[in-house]
């Protein structure tokens, strides 16, 4: 069941569009993702063929940390954190694993990285 903010059926469509990229995107429904996926579909900020060109694209990704290549124990990473500004979209989102996650905190890459290794990263 949709949230009390969706009201009409073409709402309906795009919050449920928006679960389906949540899924594919994180394996789970995740709120705060889905409610700005909603938001920028209703808003005309983003389109349903614009959110399937980013799925397309993170498909060839590695599945790995997008820091030390680790294939385990992934979360999702802001590369922007949140507190600093960034948002909750997928050009803000990258695959980490726990411990860079952790270690990284609110730092921004190049706080946390140095810039000596900047050129090692993954191209993001």
């Amino acid at each position: 069941m949709p949230p009390p903010y969706v009201k009409t059926i073409r709402e309906e469509i795009l919050y449920e569009y928006a679960n389906l990229i949540s899924r594919s995107a994180y394996g789970s429904l995740q709120r705060g993702f889905i409610t700005d996926r909603f938001k920028k579909l209703r808003d005309g900020e983003i389109t349903i063929s614009g959110t399937v060109r980013e799925w397309e694209k993170e498909q060839v990704l590695p599945m790995q940390c997008a820091f030390c290549n680790s294939t385990t124990d992934l979360t999702a990473d802001h590369l922007i954190p949140r507190i600093r500004g960034g948002n909750h979209s997928a050009d803000n989102m990258v695959l980490a694993c726990q411990s860079c996650n952790a270690s990284r905190g609110e730092k921004g890459i190049f706080e946390w990285l140095g810039l000596k290794e900047k050129d090692r990263l993954h191209r993001l």
